[in-house]
């Protein structure tokens, strides 16, 4: 009489596809956490960068030890202006250029001094684990002091 049941080695390959398998899964599931982490640094970045387009001067928490450097130029000066900021900010290393030419200038008063002028801006975001560009914004804003 023969005895129903299974051999050891039927057993132990039943026990490697299930590893495999269960491999398989893990492996997924690492993958998708760091396509999360990805997709979160962008967005967040994204925002980070959107921010400091328009505010050169952010708001930072001085107990959080943020360190922001802005240097403004003046709104009258003539030819070619640039301003640059640069810092940490939501756990980015964040650059800002603001750059405005002569021919940016939109009004003037009496003796040429200047009230409005356009700037191109460019913000790039930089993930301060391995230093890749997370997220990039480029706009153009206006500048206006008192009125001509």
């Amino acid at each position: 009489m023969r005895q129903r049941g299974f051999t050891f080695v039927e057993v132990l390959i039943i026990l490697l596809v299930i590893v495999i398998g269960l491999l398989g899964v893990a492996g997924l599931v690492a993958y998708g956490t760091s396509l999360v982490t990805k997709v979160n640094a962008n967005i967040t970045g994204l925002a980070t960068a959107m921010s400091v387009a328009t505010d050169a001067q952010p708001y930072l928490d001085p107990n959080l030890g943020s360190e922001w450097t802005y240097s403004p130029y003046p709104l009258s000066g003539a030819g070619q202006q640039t301003s640059v900021a640069s810092g940490f900010i939501n756990g980015f290393y964040v650059v800002r250029t603001e750059t405005s030419a002569a021919s940016d200038v939109i009004a003037t008063g009496k003796n040429t001094v200047v009230y409005a002028r356009s700037a191109n801006v460019n913000v790039q975001v930089y993930d301060t684990f391995k230093g890749r560009v997370v997220a990039s914004f480029v706009t153009r804003i206006v500048r206006q002091k008192g009125t001509p």
